[in-house]
């Protein structure tokens, strides 16, 4: 896997233009970006760009991850499908790593009023699996569970995971950070 890697720095297999088409990032049919290449992800770490692609099934979960930048790559492979494959590789990433990465921890960009704090806490349903989940008012602000929900308007709140969660008709919609989105949680009140 880090041959392959290193092939994107160092051709062997394909040429210049082969590994430039691998950089390319998809879009959705209205031109916003998706963050998928020719079959690998191209995004940003803290701050690094990086190119990286995810794998799990029943019995194994794995990541393998480039900074082409800084010519480091990391390959993680667990023999189990809840392994944080993900995680492993980034705080591996992260030691080799860490002078050059800015803070992971996105910031509030929008001071939620009372009235607004109202609107969005309350028991929501996930749409796929029918399990409850519970937005809760925290001091001046909200928290689904372990995460803290950042505002970016009174109706658009960030996660540390750089998912976005966003309050429209239906409920909330929790989409990555490229606007696929993950689920839908339906409001129950």
């Amino acid at each position: 896997m880090l041959r392959w890697n290193e092939n994107f720095t160092s051709p062997i297999v394909g040429d210049a233009s082969f590994v430039a088409e691998h950089r390319q990032v998809g879009k959705f049919g209205d031109a916003r970006p998706h963050g998928y290449g020719l079959g690998l992800f191209v995004g940003t770490h803290n701050g690094l760009r990086e190119v990286y692609h995810s794998g799990s099934t029943a019995g194994y979960s794995a990541f393998l991850t480039r900074f082409p930048d800084q010519r480091v790559s990391v390959a993680v492979l667990c023999n189990a499908t809840s392994a944080q494959a993900t995680q492993y590789a980034h705080a591996v990433a992260d030691l080799y790593l860490g002078d050059l990465l800015e803070p992971a921890e996105p910031a509030a960009t929008h001071t939620l009023t009372s009235v607004e704090i109202n609107r969005v806490a309350g028991l929501y349903r996930f749409d796929t699996t029918g399990l409850p989940v519970t937005i809760a008012r925290e001091k001046d602000g909200l928290r689904a569970g372990r995460a803290a929900l950042l505002p970016q308007s009174a109706l658009r709140f960030l996660t540390s995971g750089r998912q976005v969660w966003e309050l429209d008709a239906r409920g909330m919609r929790v989409a990555d950070e490229f606007g696929t989105v993950e689920e839908y949680r339906v409001l129950l009140r």
